[in-house]
């Protein structure tokens, strides 16, 4: 037997369309969100899951209790989204021009730098570091769902895929997207990266996915 994790992104909120940066301004799913929510619970309805775990921050939870409803959801701080101080609730027009187009390499930057009142990549990486590897230790076999955001999945992606990778940019995070590992023999394989397959075919012409 092994361990095998399913980490969903929260769906779409009016930050998401508008770009508004979120952070953990506790932003809820707009209609398109919870259209994406509804169709990735369709997909993974037949998959056993035994448990389940959320940030607490609601566009989460709620795309987490669509998927499980049938399960106790486990809330984690750890888990949320990236906190980015003074630069939440700005659009990232307003932020590209603070910063002189250097927004996109601040977000894949791999240091300790940060936004006043917010945290730095680094400490983002440490905390979701932290919540991942106590996983085999609570959940030694199982199917794991993990509901998430942009910026902790993508550390997600570089604690999973080993952190003396190094990367010239994070991977694209979509919302409702899919992304799967096993834990075997001590070390995490990844299944599918951002699988948004269960969108394409289904949502309303026009809409974002």
């Amino acid at each position: 037997m092994s361990l095998e994790i399913c980490i969903v992104r929260h769906g779409e909120t009016r930050y998401n369309l508008t770009g508004t940066i979120q952070g953990q301004t506790d932003i809820p799913l707009n209609e398109t969100g919870l259209l994406q929510a509804d169709l990735t619970a369709i997909r993974l309805a037949e998959e056993n899951f035994t448990f389940a775990y959320s940030s607490d921050l609601s566009r989460a939870m709620v795309t987490a209790a669509k998927i499980v409803p049938h399960l106790s959801i486990t809330t984690d701080k750890r888990l949320r989204e990236w906190h980015l101080g003074e630069w939440q609730n700005k659009t990232l027009a307003e932020i590209e021009e603070i910063y002189d187009g250097g927004f996109r390499a601040f977000l894949n930057a791999g240091n300790k730098t940060k936004i006043p009142g917010g945290e730095s990549s680094y400490e983002v990486l440490a905390r979701v570091r932290e919540f991942l590897e106590t996983l085999p230790l609570k959940h030694p076999e199982g199917k794991i769902l993990i509901v998430s955001h942009g910026g902790a999945i993508r550390r997600m992606f570089h604690v999973l895929m080993g952190e003396h990778n190094t990367f010239a940019e994070l991977p694209r995070v979509d919302n409702t997207s899919i992304s799967r590992f096993v834990y075997r023999s001590g070390h995490w394989c990844m299944i599918c990266w951002n699988d948004t397959s269960h969108l394409a075919k289904n949502l309303l012409p026009g809409t974002r996915y």
